[in-house]
């Protein structure tokens, strides 16, 4: 006959601890994954235009986010289809209607000679579907 074995004993403060700690930022990221499956639910819509090709050419967008509350504007999320085109403002963009934070006016301008009849403005704002815009003088 084999001898019962030992019941197992509890496990240490120092084990417990050392479980709490790596559960921490498994409980952060199990938290944010919500916010971030929900990313791209938001729409991006085009309310008006502006383009004129002259010298210096001059492109402008203006969208509406919805749902309103979107996040702060950086030059990254918006992009135009002739690498010529600059942001104006030095590359600072914000909101049209703060605190709301529906409405964004984008412009871009080009010195170099040459402007194509239309250009594409491309709008990638995290928690919104990617958009982009073709902005013409016609």
């Amino acid at each position: 006959m084999r001898p019962e074995p030992a019941p197992p004993s509890p496990p240490s403060r120092r084990t417990l601890i050392r479980a709490a700690a790596w559960s921490v930022p498994l409980i952060s990221l199990a938290a944010a994954a919500p916010a971030y499956a929900a990313s791209g639910d938001g729409t991006v819509g085009e309310t008006s235009e502006l383009y004129d090709p002259s010298d210096p050419a001059f492109a402008q967008l203006v969208v509406q986010l919805s749902p309103a509350g979107g996040p702060p504007l950086t030059a990254a999320y918006f992009t135009c289809s002739d690498a010529q085109f600059i942001l104006q403002n030095n590359g600072v963009i914000d909101y049209a209607d703060r605190p709301q934070n529906s409405v964004i006016v984008v412009g871009f301008e080009r010195q170099q000679t040459g402007a194509p009849a239309s250009v594409f403005i491309g709008v990638n704002i995290p928690g919104y579907q990617s958009a982009s815009f073709e902005v013409s003088n016609e």
